[in-house]
């Protein structure tokens, strides 16, 4: 059974989003993203939709764009120990990285989502002068523990593409959660 919002801030539709990480309501830290660094945060599936594009909300714009890719993505996620598969990503974000807003961009191809599942909604950036400062939030220090077989936000660094697949248990857990959504 799927949970519904207590509020309509908490509420993706109010915005027109089928799912986020969380309400924009509730970013209020800025995270540089480090040259390199593969980011993801769990985020629910509202209804059985397609989505086709993903969104953040970057504070501060980058400078220099480095040798890999500045993309956002999203993976199935599951609390089995079996890998976190790619499910869709948007095509190069670079100019979108290098001004503050929200910065959103179509999917190459739609992503079919199941209500009441739960995926990772990802980030990696690579640039060399001034990384990009996105919004979001921050949960207690180290971040929540793997719980269930989930963790809600982790990081690996020194990637230059994102990466068909990851475990979870290969993610340093993070207590910065970036704002992210998806449409």
């Amino acid at each position: 059974m799927v949970s519904y919002p207590s509020t309509v801030f908490d509420d993706p539709d109010a915005f027109g989003f089928q799912m986020w990480t969380a309400s924009p309501l509730q970013a209020y830290a800025n995270f540089a993203l480090t040259n390199g660094t593969f980011n993801v945060a769990i985020a629910v599936a509202r209804r059985s939709v397609t989505i086709a594009k993903l969104g953040t909300w970057v504070e501060a714009g980058a400078v220099t764009p480095g040798a890999g890719v500045n993309q956002l993505a999203i993976y199935s996620c599951n609390n089995t120990g079996a890998a976190c598969t790619l499910l869709g990503n948007t095509g190069d974000m670079t100019t979108a990285f290098e001004s503050a807003g929200f910065a959103e961009a179509a999917l190459v191809s739609g992503v079919a989502v199941v209500a009441g599942t739960p995926y990772y909604l990802a980030c990696l950036t690579s640039y060399t002068g001034t990384e990009p400062t996105i919004q979001g939030f921050t949960t207690p220090p180290n971040g929540p523990p793997l719980m269930n077989g989930f963790l809600g936000s982790g990081f690996v660094t020194g990637k230059l593409a994102l990466p068909a697949s990851f475990l979870v248990s290969q993610l340093t857990t993070d207590s910065g959660v970036l704002f992210e959504t998806a449409r």
